[in-house]
Parts: structure tokens; C-alpha cells; sequence
């Protein structure tokens, strides 16, 4: 017996290092062998097995597993799912107030030099909280799922949840921030009507993308990743599709987002270079559609989160640019007012010594 366990313990060690192994090897590939295929090139085969193989993920059972263990996993943590519930409804019920609150602020302080930078960061951090409220509940949804099951669909599932989530919060993000009264509008002092335009395109590109994003994710997941070279590319490619036309549409040199910013500084580089720069805008997702049907898909997935993480790294500096501007200009303006009163002072004692 003491032998049996001996080899036995041995065993299960070896086992563990080659999961290890394993798992580094898998890191090593994903991270450094991206020409390599990962799919046949798409053809007439391809059509018909995403059609089964959308009936096979989305299948009665599968979404009846779901349910089941939602559903359990909700009666084993009652208070923790009704400490949840009651928080969503409630910052539901006061994001309207919020955004209010944000407008109300932009107003007070926009003549305020002390406190609109401070301000500022106060308006940002109301959005941030309104733009959490559906996307953190879906991150959580999914977060139970991949928790708390070991079936293969809920750990897809849970998983696309999860990604479909993080992508979500941060168009809402941005979303928040150009609406009528946001903060892009009244604290940021960007153009009204841009800000407009992007809040109506980002609107309609979050309804398309983000199922496809869904899509893209749980097949790659489920089944380990059997669905992927059908389901999950005829997703990716319609998704990069929807790129290229939200970048034509959005990033348009002469259109309504860019059109004027462009117009006031022609003399400045963006202008100058706005032929090359939109035609790469457009033609990065076409070029990872392009890998995606040659199948190089697990490349082109790989360049498209490189790529999203570039976006919002230029959004952010953006939004810091435009934060650290402000308060160089708010400090301007108080040395400015500072200096007058000084002079102001000065002026009056010297009258009053003359007089005197």
C-alpha cells in the first residue's frame, strides 16, 4: 500500500510539471509564434459549419446547462446576489441624477479657476461610476459562470461574458463622456457636435460589435476552440468588417468628428498627414480581415487586441494632454491675477504715500 501511494504521489507530481510545461509552451507560442496557421483558408465548406456549429454552441442543452447553473449558484449565495441586484438597480436608478450632477458642475465651475480642475476629476470619476454599472454586472455573470462549473459551454460562456464586458465598459466609457451635458462637452471643452456625432456612431457600433465579440470569444473557448475556424472567424471577420466602416465613418478627415479640429490647424502635422493616417485607420482592420481568411486567425485576434489596447492608450493620453493643459492654464491665470493684485496694492500705496 505505502508503495502504491508512493508511486502514485509521484505520479501526480510529474503530472503537475508537464501542465507546466505545457502551459509554458502554449505561452511561448501565443506570444512569439504568430505566423504560423491556425486555420485552413476559408472556403465554400465554411458556411455551412458555421450554421451547425452556431446550432451546436447555442444548443437547447447548452443553454439549459447555463441556466441550471446560474441558477444554483444564485440560490448558494443569496445575500451576495441580492447585495448585487440591489446595488445595480440603485446606481440604475441614479445614473440619470449623475449625469445631471455632471452637467450641473461643467456649468457652476466653467468660470471657476480654483476648483475646475478638481472638479474635473470629480465629473470624470461620476462617469467611470455610471459607465461601470451593465458591464461590471455582465463581467460578474461571467465571472460565476467560469467560478463555479466545470462544463465546457459555462466556462466559454463565462469567459465570452467576461472579455464581451471589459470591451463594453470601455466604449461606455467614452460613450458617457460625449453625451449632451458629459464631460467631454462641459469640462473638457471639446466641440459639442463632435462630441455628438461620436456618442451616435459609438452607440450603433456597440449593438454590432459586441456580439460578434461574443461570438469570436466562446468559440474559441468552447470545445477547445473546434468552433473557432468557422463560427468564431466568420464573427472576427464581420467584426473587422464593422471597423473598417466605423473608422471610415468616424475617422473621416472632413466629417463631423475631425472635420473642424482639422480646419483650425492646417498647418499642423495631423492635417498635413490626414490622407496617410486615414487610409491605415482603415485599412489595419481590412489587413486583419485579410489574415483572418487566409487563416492566420489566431494572429490577426492577437494584432487586434494590440491594436484596441493602442486605441485606448491614445485616448488616455489624450484625455491627460487635455487635463494637463487645463491646469497649466488655470495656473497661468491665477499667477496672471495674483501679479495684477500685486500691482493693484502697489499702485494704491503709492498713491497713498504721495498723498500722504
Amino acid at each position: 500500500y505505502s508503495t502504491a501511494m508512493t508511486t502514485f504521489g509521484e505520479l501526480e507530481v510529474s503530472s503537475g510539471r508537464l501542465v507546466d510545461t505545457i502551459t509554458d509552451f502554449e505561452n511561448f507560442i501565443d506570444e512569439r509564434v504568430l505566423w504560423i496557421r491556425s486555420a485552413s483558408v476559408v472556403n465554400l465548406n465554411t458556411f455551412p459549419r458555421t450554421a451547425i456549429g452556431s446550432r451546436v454552441i447555442f444548443s437547447r442543452k447548452n443553454l439549459s446547462t447555463a441556466i441550471g447553473v446560474l441558477k444554483d449558484d444564485l440560490q448558494q449565495h443569496k445575500y451576495i446576489s441580492l447585495f448585487a441586484l440591489f446595488t445595480t438597480i440603485t446606481l440604475l436608478l441614479l445614473s440619470q441624477r449623475i449625469r445631471k450632477l455632471i452637467s450641473t458642475l461643467g456649468k457652476k465651475n466653467r468660470h471657476q479657476l480654483s476648483t475646475k480642475l478638481t472638479s474635473t476629476l470629480a465629473a470624470l470619476g461620476l462617469t467611470l461610476v455610471v459607465s461601470s454599472v451593465w458591464p461590471t454586472l455582465i463581467w460578474l455573470i461571467g465571472w460565476r459562470f467560469t467560478s463555479v462549473s466545470g462544463n465546457d459551454f459555462t466556462l466559454a460562456f463565462g469567459n465570452a461574458l467576461q472579455v464581451t464586458a471589459i470591451a463594453f465598459w470601455t466604449m461606455e466609457v467614452i460613450r458617457q463622456m460625449s453625451r449632451k451635458g458629459g464631460i467631454s462637452e462641459t469640462f473638457l471643452e471639446w466641440d459639442s457636435k463632435a462630441m455628438a456625432a461620436v456618442h451616435k456612431n459609438l452607440s450603433l457600433l456597440m449593438l454590432v460589435s459586441l456580439p460578434l465579440m461574443f461570438l469570436t470569444v466562446i468559440s474559441d473557448v468552447y470545445n477547445e476552440g473546434y468552433w473557432a475556424d468557422s463560427v468564431g472567424r466568420v464573427a472576427f471577420i464581420t467584426f473587422c468588417g464593422v471597423l473598417v466602416f466605423a473608422a471610415a465613418k468616424m475617422l473621416k478627415p472632413s466629417g463631423k468628428i475631425l472635420g473642424n479640429l482639422l480646419k483650425a490647424n492646417q498647418d499642423g502635422l495631423m492635417y498635413r498627414t490626414r490622407n496617410v493616417w486615414y487610409s491605415l485607420s482603415i485599412l489595419a482592420p481590412a489587413s486583419l480581415a485579410v489574415l483572418a481568411i487566409f487563416g492566420y486567425q489566431y494572429t490577426a485576434e492577437q494584432l487586434l487586441v494590440r491594436l484596441q489596447f493602442t486605441f485606448w492608450l491614445s485616448i488616455s493620453i489624450l484625455i491627460a494632454y487635455t487635463l494637463v493643459t487645463q491646469w497649466i492654464l488655470i495656473v497661468r491665470k491665477q499667477i496672471a491675477m495674483d501679479q495684477a493684485r500685486a500691482r493693484r496694492a502697489a499702485a494704491m500705496q503709492n498713491k497713498s504715500q504721495e498723498g500722504g
